[in-house]
């Protein structure tokens, strides 16, 4: 016998790891994509105002604005602004039974500590458009 015959080939290896590590990379990048999406955070104070709160979100969604709510029936507050804090929701708009009685929102600024402002109801659309255009 001679030398062994001449066999041409390709060959590459791909790091399994390093494969997986995009992977996971891609998911959480959607993932954030997806919870930065929603703008707006419907919360309640008190209970039994669930209906309200479906109102006002389905308002919110008919003016074109990403919104969400919880949707227990009933919440307490602070866990529901622990939800927003998850998210990174930027704006709450919260109602109680004052809000209700007066027709009026209180709109807050959630990402960092701010006040709340008191707006009318009929002006809650405008008023969370021009802050999200301020964004």
């Amino acid at each position: 016998g001679g030398p062994p015959p001449k066999i041409p080939c390709v060959g590459f290896s791909v790091g399994v790891e390093r494969i997986f590590a995009v992977l996971l990379h891609k998911t959480k990048q959607a993932k954030e994509a997806q919870i930065n999406s929603t703008k707006v955070f419907v919360m309640n104070v008190g209970d039994s105002l669930a209906h309200e709160r479906f109102k006002i979100l389905k308002e919110l969604w008919s003016a074109g604005i990403s919104a969400e709510c919880t949707y227990k029936t009933t919440s307490k507050i602070r866990s529901q602004f622990n939800e927003t804090e998850k998210l990174r929701i930027p704006y709450g708009v919260i109602i109680g039974p004052d809000e209700i009685e007066q027709g009026t929102v209180k709109i807050k600024y959630l990402l960092e500590k701010s006040s709340e402002e008191t707006v009318n109801r009929q002006d809650m659309i405008k008023n969370l458009k021009e802050k999200l255009k301020m964004q």
